[in-house]
């Protein structure tokens, strides 16, 4: 069975720098901060460029303000440690059970942070955004039997239910509105406060 985790706020405390990273980088080049603030909060689970479509990027603005957000994002993970429960989690995953990482960061950017943390070699299969995360759940489909997306965002849920998987809302990182979070627990198949409560989720789906 596979289980599938977001990276940013459910395997990685990234959330909240990575916004204040976009405002920074934003006030930087002159752009709206805050508006490109409030498309990341929005945005988690999608990728950089549309992200950035969504904030009103002019596309003639879009190269430069990607590269500083490349160096703003690789001192986030520089400096940035595992959430709640996740070492404990990924440690006791049977043998039967295949980790796999759907992200909508860049792999150069998330992937030296999970090496650094010791978490890297858990996962057998690491996809980024570059495929958009339904895209990149429906293939997973194909290679074993979908058991749960971990994600902390709409996007995360709405991937997972095109995709015909079960979503796991992990809330503690999440930084969406306190609306939006109480349609992702009422949408979600668990609703759980860290990885440290997903265990029982794990050990229940592959007795």
């Amino acid at each position: 069975m596979i289980f599938a985790f977001d990276c940013d706020g459910v395997l990685l405390d990234t959330n909240e720098p990575k916004v204040e990273a976009w405002r920074r980088t934003g006030n930087a080049l002159g752009l709206d901060g805050d508006r490109l603030a409030e498309a990341q909060v929005q945005g988690f689970g999608k990728n950089r460029r549309a992200i950035a479509d969504d904030a009103g990027v002019d596309p003639a603005d879009y190269e430069e303000l990607s590269a500083r957000l490349d160096v703003a994002f690789d001192r986030v993970y520089d400096s940035c440690d595992a959430t709640e429960g996740c070492r404990e989690l990924i440690s006791s995953m049977s043998a039967g059970s295949v980790a796999a990482i759907v992200s909508g960061a860049k792999l150069a950017g998330f992937v030296p942070a999970l090496d650094r943390l010791g978490l890297l070699s858990s996962f057998a299969i690491v996809i980024d955004g570059t495929t958009p995360k339904r895209t990149a759940l429906a293939a997973l489909g194909h290679v074993g039997e979908p058991g749960y997306f971990f994600g902390d965002s709409s996007s995360d849920l709405v991937a997972a239910r095109g995709a015909g998987w079960r979503f796991v809302f992990v809330s503690q990182y999440s930084v969406e509105t306190a609306a939006t979070r109480e349609l992702l627990i009422r949408a979600s198949s668990h609703c759980i406060q860290s990885l440290r409560d997903a265990r029982t989720i794990v050990a229940a789906a592959t007795v």
